[in-house]
């Protein structure tokens, strides 16, 4: 029975706990924050290295704005130029000059004392900037993006493209180095393939957790010849609570609200700074609803699925209880139907109005005054242990039990035939006397059959 307690108190337990993890991670502990590309918080640099997915760029991947995260991501692009513009009027100086001296070679006096072809390409060149690898005193600029979060873990996400690029076209490999508080972590490396087309979204390209509970800076420096197509982070900070649903701002035309929910995380429920156009409220109050009816309907099923186990061990535990209960009964017929059997009801005296009911019964009275006459009467219809003695037996107290008798008198002795009223007579061998009030035979002491 102590078992059987133990089973249905159980699942309340383990109902009972889960109910009050769910409150506590509504209530406080740790919570998600989401921000968005467009967080003005980060920063992006050189700003001429980064683009928007809502402006127009020839250098920039065309990617679908629908699998980002609120249709929004920046395009680094971090490509080290190999051919520039004093690269190009070179070549344009080098064939003027080659033209120039095949039409003057009759005269080869005045060629020599006029301009060169390389005083011609000196002269047309230094007009341009050299901005290539080739070009000495070149520095390449890093690309690099900021963030700055208060937190204990930090996940980055990025669209990563699949496939190769196209011959001088933007490059779709990824060369991103994290460096976070100063410290430089892993690197991640992708490499596009032939076999595949398209991007991949949400992709997480660095997480870190297990932090202190402090302002953190995160930088991600882009390799050279490689993209990077940050869509959003998510960091993780300490809240006493959570705000309710009447004092978040509502949206509006004129108003972006700075705390949303679309993303479920971690167990809560938390965006900050974000910024919603008119085409993005309904997605993410759907996507809210979605969030909290799937919470709901998760919480549900598991009601669900315990009430069925309690129910179901208790039809199992009275099926048993029944079975118990047939085994043990004692029933005549051996009918399933048939009732208990049960004994018969004690007897309630009843009596007239009017009747007077005496305090004692009455005296017993002996019936039997004569039994000679009695036994006279009905001798012929009764049997010889029917007969009752003429008096009563002796007190057991006052009454000594005879030794038996020897075998000899014991088997010798026979069945009385006298006339009824006589209580004992001799027997016909051994002259024994039988005592009808005890059924004991007391031989004489003359004579003895053994001696």
């Amino acid at each position: 029975m102590t078992s059987l307690r133990s089973c249905r108190l159980l699942p309340r337990l383990h109902l009972i706990a889960f109910f009050y993890w769910t409150i506590h991670l509504a209530l406080g502990g740790e919570v998600n924050v989401t921000v968005d590309d467009t967080d003005p918080s980060i920063v992006y640099q050189p700003p001429e290295s980064w683009q928007a997915s809502s402006t127009t760029c020839s250098m920039c991947l065309d990617s679908e704005v629908r699998d980002a995260y609120l249709g929004t991501y920046h395009n680094g692009t971090h490509v080290v130029p190999s051919v520039d513009a004093d690269d190009a009027a070179g070549s344009t100086d080098e064939a003027e000059a080659a033209n120039s001296g095949k039409g003057k070679s009759g005269n080869s006096g005045k060629g020599r004392g006029g301009p060169g072809p390389r005083q011609i390409r000196h002269a047309r060149s230094s007009a341009y900037r050299r901005t290539d690898a080739d070009d000495p005193g070149f520095l390449d600029t890093n690309v690099t993006v900021e963030f700055r979060f208060t937190g204990t873990a930090v996940y980055l996400y990025s669209i990563q493209p699949l496939g190769l690029p196209l011959l001088n076209t933007t490059p779709t490999a990824m060369n991103l180095t994290f460096n976070l508080d100063n410290t430089t972590h892993e690197t991640f490396l992708h490499q596009g393939s032939d076999a595949d087309t398209g991007y991949l979204s949400s992709v997480n390209v660095f997480s870190k957790f297990g932090l202190s509970d402090a302002s953190h800076v995160l930088r991600v420096d882009v390799g050279p010849s490689s993209v990077f197509l940050f869509d959003y982070m998510i960091y993780t900070r300490s809240t006493p609570s959570t705000p309710l649903a009447q004092d978040l701002p509502m949206p509006s035309e004129t108003i972006n609200p700075s705390s949303f929910a679309p993303l479920l995380r971690g167990g809560v429920i938390e965006v900050d700074h974000l910024t919603f156009t008119r085409s993005t409220k309904r997605h993410n109050i759907a996507t809210f609803a979605g969030a909290v009816g799937g919470s709901v309907g998760v919480l549900a099923l598991i009601s669900l699925c315990l009430a069925f186990s309690i129910i179901k061990r208790r039809r199992n535990y009275e099926r048993r209880e029944r079975l118990s209960h047939r085994e043990s009964s004692l029933h005549t017929n051996g009918s399933d139907d048939s009732p208990p059997a049960a004994g018969p009801a004690p007897f309630v005296p009843r009596y007239f109005p009017g009747t007077h009911v005496p305090a004692d019964p009455p005296p017993y009275v002996e019936s039997l005054t004569s039994p000679g006459v009695h036994l006279a009467r009905r001798s012929q219809d009764r049997s010889y242990a029917d007969v009752p003695p003429a008096s009563p037996p002796p007190p057991l107290d006052d009454y000594v039990l005879q030794p038996p008798p020897p075998f000899g008198v014991a088997i010798a002795f026979r069945p009385p035939r006298e006339a009824a009223g006589d209580s004992t007579r001799p027997t016909e061998d051994t002259g024994a006397t039988v005592h009808h009030s005890t059924g004991l035979t007391t031989p004489c002491s003359s004579q003895n059959p053994l001696s």
